[in-house]
């Protein structure tokens, strides 16, 4: 997406997500993966800001 959006600002935005549902009706397997690491993703950064939330507690 923001690849995309560098490249052909208009068209690579309004593309970007139309390419990534045709590419998971195609690839339904690549759905597992991309899903796993958005959560991981958030997971991670709950567990930082979390952290970060601590250092700044008296």
């Amino acid at each position: 997406m923001i690849g995309g959006t560098i490249a052909l600002p208009v068209f690579g935005t309004m593309f970007g997500p139309w390419l990534l549902v045709v590419t998971f009706v195609q690839a339904p397997v690549l759905l597992l993966p991309v899903t796993f690491a958005l959560w991981a993703f958030h997971i991670s950064y709950q567990r930082y800001r979390d952290e970060r939330e601590t250092i700044f507690q008296v």
